[in-house]
């Protein structure tokens, strides 16, 4: 009877080697395990993300990856029409901003939005659900733009570098857009490595590329 061989794991761990060499992770030693391959995979990817972040220019490209995601971008509007959904269509019901930015005398946010989400109805839900101020409208501005505006005292609240973080490190409707629930997109980038990248920008001097 001919005999079988698994050959799928030897295989994997040839892949994993050229892999990690194609990528300049330099030679893997050929009596290496798969565990030691993967653990080498892995720590490269945490060195590169490190690396990545601790450059102002890429921290503040993830720090706008957030900023501009729907999760986030759909309740800074400019004008007095919050969005939703990920194609940023406007409210439906033709909800409006109102003078404290939670909505009009009658039809207010917390109407519709409480606490938490909804899992009859599917309406997303955190606490103080509402528009950001005019002041903070992003939709529609180029990154730089947006930049701007978030360092601007005047225009961010009145919030100083050190506010900023602890903003959207601890806002529990900040922190909504990591678990929205539902079938929506949370934020593609890690929570802690937004912050992180947040962090690196400002205490670079808050660089805005092209200026």
């Amino acid at each position: 009877m001919q005999r079988r061989f698994n050959c799928r794991v030897p295989w994997l761990a040839v892949c994993l080697v050229g892999a990690l060499w194609i990528a300049g992770c330099g030679p893997v030693a050929p009596t290496a395990t798969l565990l030691e391959i993967q653990e080498l995979a892995v720590s490269q990817v945490r060195t590169g993300a490190q690396s990545r972040q601790s450059d102002p220019v890429a921290a503040f490209e993830t720090v706008m990856t957030v900023l501009t995601h729907p999760r986030c971008i759909n309740c800074h509007p400019g004008a007095d029409r919050p969005r939703q959904r990920d194609d940023q269509i406007p409210h439906i019901l033709n909800v409006t901003r109102g003078e404290d930015n939670h909505g009009g005398p009658v039809q207010t946010c917390e109407t519709c939005h409480h606490e938490e989400n909804n899992p009859y109805s599917g309406v997303p839900g955190a606490p103080h659900w509402g528009l950001a101020p005019k002041t903070m409208g992003w939709f529609g501005l180029t990154h730089a733009e947006i930049a701007q505006r978030l360092l601007d005292l005047e225009m961010n609240g009145g919030r100083s570098h050190e506010e900023l973080i602890r903003h959207v490190s601890e806002d529990a409707l900040v922190l909504w857009a990591w678990e929205p629930g539902g079938d929506r997109t949370p934020v593609p980038v890690p929570h802690e490595e937004f912050v992180q990248a947040l962090e690196t920008w400002l205490d670079a001097g808050a660089p805005i590329p092209g200026e």
